[in-house]
């Protein structure tokens, strides 16, 4: 019906567009004309004019493709936003024609490196799983009959306000699946589709049986890092259909609403959940790590990495999982269909692979996926204390960063306690059908240790370092921040260069939105953690650099201009603005968490208000040393003070604008 209604169109791609006008086709006439005369007659002056022909054609077609660029860079679109990532990161579009097998076999064509990825992709994962041992757990028979109370009842159902509310929170822009469907239409007739829908969804709830259409799955291989001609080197992401979407969006909604989110997930997870993120979580380590350092004690934290994670997860472990959380069977019998017996098939630049058996796993880019993730690994926290009763655990989706605080004089006792807590947490992991990779394991003591030491799991050594890295933000062992504002800086300083050039073809506006994508996103990332923390010297870096930025954007090329005057012209901020912005807007975050968590339990604890000062809420400083109040929760006192207005009953929007409105562009130091 959809292709009757809404016909597609076929076009076909040449490569890249043709540089033409009239002055150059002429002149490759011209050319084409001088060329064969100079070849009958071998004249030295044919020969000139021809190469002065050439010169001329060269010029032409080098102001066309600017004329051509600078056209595209006129409006802040598609074609802008695709120009100006082909300008910046070239080599990000470049695809291989050809590729090279794990075992060095070159494979080319089309439909032969769709099969080669098709075969890539099913043999790691078919490898993985028949090296796993993991509970043979019996699925029981999950009829919804012998419910009773809560387990069956018709809030259980979805209703046409559901069915509604995630069709508007789905992205009108994303690829479509196999059924090719695009999000847009969805939008577009979402009156009218509402309400069969909604009756659709609740039939395939109470029959229990997730279509097989909806479990097809068009795989697309993603670069990770390394060499692009290496199979080894890509990620399948899976491509679903828009309306089965829908499904396991209402799905998710209904399980958040009939189920507690902390039961279901734990509080050390903060991938996948609403205020939370990588900074949150690399917050709430900064803080007990100088929690415990502030006791005089020192803290051995290891990281632990997964191989392919989502592609191993057991639809049996998961039911058993759930029975034990209590969810609701009806929701448990269609999340077993919905893992079981999937279909996919990869696609490359539009040939098809043969469709193969996906036997376990949730696929990547599914939306019940991750939320089903984070339920499989939500028992680490228990394993983990069960081993080590003081340790503290923190996770974002697979990557999971265990701390165990101990006494300095313990240094040996606490490495073997470790070794044995690794070895549980990688035992449990493969019962669950997960895969360790013990090479990428990374360990560090924060804390006064003038040894080097490492840890010893089931023979191989893990070497303790002296920095690791959490979620892209470089921790060291004295938590200073002199590693990460050179990886940092370095990060930013790659786009100097393109913005150099973009600097005269661009209208300021476009230029500044530029800035802020490619070159400041470097610098805000993780920047409560960090910011307030770094060395004087390290802070004069950064300013020197944004400064640099602002000059450039301001044509100041002679350095005629102020500090204050270059932001007032740029409106772009100095790193001391920049950080005070981000941490009260962070501090807001933190205090409107719809969650519970052990960071926003530990700033509830350290606030109060006043009865003569309505409408702000103060903290108190709780550290006792000096690298306490590197941490975020401890600077709670002097963040909250640079706040010029009452803030805690502002929305999230209405604080963020006026605190940028209220924060000068130029602070000094």
């Amino acid at each position: 019906m959809l292709n009757d209604l809404v016909p597609k169109r076929i076009t076909t791609i040449r490569g890249k567009k043709p540089v033409i006008n009239p002055t150059i086709q002429n002149l490759k006439n011209k050319k084409s004309r001088l060329y064969k005369k100079w070849r009958r007659s071998n004249h030295i002056d044919d020969l000139e004019a021809l190469n002065k022909v050439s010169k001329l054609l060269n010029k032409e077609i080098r102001l066309e493709r600017k004329k051509q660029f600078t056209d595209n860079l006129t409006v802040a679109g598609k074609n802008y936003w695709e120009t100006i990532n082909k300008f910046c990161m070239p080599d990000r579009d470049n695809i291989p024609t050809s590729f090279v097998k794990p075992d060095g076999q070159p494979v080319t064509g089309d439909q032969v490196i769709a099969n080669a990825f098709n075969e890539f992709f099913t043999d790691k994962v078919e490898g993985l799983v028949k090296d796993s041992e993991v509970d043979n757990f019996i699925v029981p028979n999950l009829s919804v009959e012998g419910g009773e109370g809560e387990w069956f009842n018709d809030n259980l159902f979805f209703r046409i306000i559901d069915v509604e509310k995630a069709i508007k929170s789905s992205a009108s822009k994303k690829s479509v699946g196999p059924d090719e469907v695009p999000n847009k239409i969805l939008k577009d007739i979402i009156e009218v589709v509402c309400e069969p829908l909604t009756w659709l969804f609740n039939s395939i709830l109470l029959s229990g049986n997730f279509p097989k259409a909806w479990k097809i799955s068009k795989i697309t291989p993603v670069f990770k890092k390394g060499k692009k001609d290496q199979l080894n080197n890509y990620r399948p992401v899976c491509l679903t259909s828009s309306i089965g979407k829908i499904f396991e969006k209402c799905l998710v909604n209904r399980l958040v609403l009939k189920c507690d989110f902390d039961h279901l997930m734990g509080i050390h997870q903060n991938a996948y959940r609403p205020g939370h993120s990588t900074v949150t979580a690399c917050l709430g380590v900064q803080d007990y790590v100088c929690s415990q350092l502030d006791q005089g004690k020192n803290v051995l934290m290891y990281s632990t990495d997964l191989t392919a994670a989502f592609d191993l997860l057991r639809p049996n472990i998961m039911v058993k999982i759930l029975l034990e959380k209590r969810v609701p069977l009806l929701y448990i019998r269609i999340i077993e269909d919905f893992m079981s017996k999937r279909l996919g098939y990869v696609s490359y630049n539009n040939s098809n692979s043969d469709l193969v058996k996906i036997p376990v796993g949730c696929v990547q880019g599914s939306v019940l996926g991750p939320f089903l993730f984070n339920i499989y690994s939500s028992d680490l926290p228990n394993l983990i204390k069960a081993a080590c009763p003081e340790a503290s655990v923190c996770a974002y989706a697979d990557d999971a960063y265990v701390a165990i605080p101990f006494c300095p004089t313990n240094l040996d006792t606490t490495l073997e306690r470790t070794s044995r807590v690794i070895k549980e947490h990688i035992s449990w992991l493969t019962s669950i059908g997960m895969k360790c990779n013990n090479s990428k394991t990374e360990a560090i003591i924060f804390g006064h240790c003038g040894q080097r030491c490492s840890l010893n799991v089931e023979g191989s050594m893990i070497q303790i370092e002296d920095t690791i890295k959490i979620l892209g933000i470089t921790f060291e062992k004295n938590l200073k921040w002199n590693v990460h504002v050179g990886k940092m800086l370095k990060r930013a300083n790659s786009s100097s260069y393109a913005l150099r050039q973009l600097n005269h073809l661009l209208p300021r506006k476009l230029h500044k939105t530029v800035i802020h994508s490619y070159f400041l996103s470097h610098i805000l990332y993780g920047l409560p953690v960090w910011g307030g923390c770094i060395s004087l010297v390290d802070r004069n870096r950064v300013n020197k650099v944004l400064f640099k930025i602002m000059r450039l954007h301001c044509f100041d090329f002679k350095r005629e201009k102020s500090n204050l005057e270059l932001c007032n012209q740029s409106g772009l901020r100095n790193f001391e603005s920049l950080r005070i912005t981000c941490d009260t807007i962070m501090l807001h975050r933190l205090c409107h968490k719809p969650e519970s968590s052990l960071l926003t339990t530990r700033l509830i604890q350290q606030s109060f208000t006043i009865d003569r000062n309505p409408g702000r809420i103060y903290f108190f400083d709780a550290s006792s040393k000096r690298v306490g109040r590197t941490s975020f929760i401890n600077r709670a006192k002097a963040i909250s003070e640079l706040i010029p207005f009452p803030w805690p009953d502002l929305s999230f929007h209405a604080f963020k604008k006026r605190i940028k409105q209220q924060v000068p562009l130029l602070i000094r130091s």
